[in-house]
C-alpha cells in the first residue's frame, strides 16, 4: 500500500538531503555543485511533511511540550549565529532557523488546545491562496531568486545586507507563482481533475450508488 511506502520515502529523501548537504559544505563551492545545495535544503520539506502528518494524526511526535522551550533556544542562537562575532556556516545557519521555526509552528499545531488550532486553521484559511499556488511558488522561486541575485551582483560587490533583494524575491515570485497558476497549472492540472472526478459515481457502503448532480 501507498501508506506504507511514505514513511520509507520520506526517509530517503531525508538522507539524500544529508549526503547533499555533507558534499555541499566538504567542497569549495562550484557551478556545478548547486545541485547538492539544492539537495540540502529538501531537510526542511520533509520537516514540513511530518508535521502534516501529525497534525492529522498519522505520526505521533513525543515531548511536544519541550518543542517552545527548544524552538526559541534555537531561534536565539540563529539569531546569534548572524553576528560578525561567530563564524557559523550558511547551510547550518539555514537549519537553525529551519528547526527553531518548525519547533513552534508545531508546538502551536500540536499543542490540544481548542482555541489554539482554531486560530492556526483561520490562519492556514486565510493562506489557502498560497497553498492553491505552492507547487507553482515551488518551481519558480529559487530560479528567479538566483536571477535576482546575479542581477544585483552585475552591478555591486555583493550581496546587499538589508531586505531589499529578499523583499523583492518575495514579491516578484508570488507574482510571478500567480501568473503560472492562472495561466498553466489552474487550467492543466486542477480542471483536468475535477472534470476526471465531475460524473463519476459515489460509491456508498451503506447505502444505494448515488451520482453527483450535474
Amino acid at each position: 500500500p501507498l501508506a506504507s511506502c511514505v514513511p520509507r520515502m520520506l526517509l530517503a529523501i531525508l538522507l539524500l538531503s544529508l549526503v547533499g548537504a555533507v558534499i555541499w559544505t566538504s567542497q569549495p563551492p562550484r557551478v556545478l555543485g548547486w545541485p547538492f545545495r539544492v539537495l540540502s535544503y529538501w531537510i526542511v520539506w520533509v520537516a514540513g511533511v511530518v508535521l502534516a502528518e501529525a497534525y492529522v494524526g498519522r505520526v505521533k511526535l513525543p515531548r511536544i511540550r519541550w518543542f517552545p522551550i527548544l524552538g526559541a533556544f534555537l531561534i536565539v542562537a540563529a539569531v546569534a549565529s548572524e553576528s560578525a562575532r561567530f563564524t557559523v556556516p550558511e547551510l547550518a545557519r539555514t537549519y537553525l532557523w529551519s528547526l527553531g521555526l518548525w519547533l513552534l509552528l508545531a508546538s502551536l499545531m500540536l499543542s490540544g488546545h481548542t482555541r489554539t488550532q482554531r486560530l492556526a486553521e483561520r490562519v492556514a484559511g486565510r493562506l489557502r491562496v498560497l497553498g492553491n499556488m505552492s507547487y507553482s511558488l515551488y518551481l519558480v522561486h529559487l530560479p528567479l531568486i538566483v536571477f535576482l541575485s546575479a542581477w544585483w551582483l552585475s552591478a555591486h560587490t555583493s550581496l546587499p545586507a538589508g531586505p531589499e533583494l529578499a523583499l523583492a524575491g518575495v514579491f516578484s515570485g508570488l507574482a510571478m507563482a500567480r501568473l503560472v497558476w492562472t495561466v498553466v497549472e489552474r487550467h492543466l492540472v486542477s480542471d483536468r481533475s475535477t472534470r476526471a472526478v465531475r460524473g463519476t459515481p459515489i460509491l456508498v457502503p451503506s447505502g444505494p450508488v448515488l451520482s453527483p448532480s450535474k
